[in-house]
């Protein structure tokens, strides 16, 4: 913090990062076909700055995954299940937000 001559201390300028903040997310199923997930928030995960993703199930044999982009983790677990009416709930805002700093 620097102190003008007013006295009023004032925050320092924040410089906006060189790539975007990480992006966190929870996997909600509504409904599950194999019954491995099960339903409701079944896990959450991180989009890093790099655009790669990681992610933590919340099953009853919990892991953690890692994906090269947002795009591998969806073709993965979400776009070959359609029945199992999956919604991404971003936290934080989503991947199309800017950040204001």
């Amino acid at each position: 913090m620097s102190e003008p001559e007013d006295g009023v201390t004032k925050p320092k300028q924040i410089k906006k990062p060189r790539r975007p903040l990480p992006q966190v997310f929870s996997m909600v199923r509504y409904s599950d076909e194999t019954g491995v997930s099960g339903t409701g928030i079944v896990g959450s995960g991180v989009i890093l700055s790099s655009g790669a993703v990681m992610f933590e199930w919340f099953s009853a044999t919990p892991s953690i995954n890692q994906y090269q982009s947002f795009d591998a983790f969806l073709a993965v677990h979400i776009d070959p299940h359609p029945s199992n009416e999956t919604e991404i709930q971003w936290h934080f805002g989503g991947p199309d937000e800017e950040e204001e700093l």
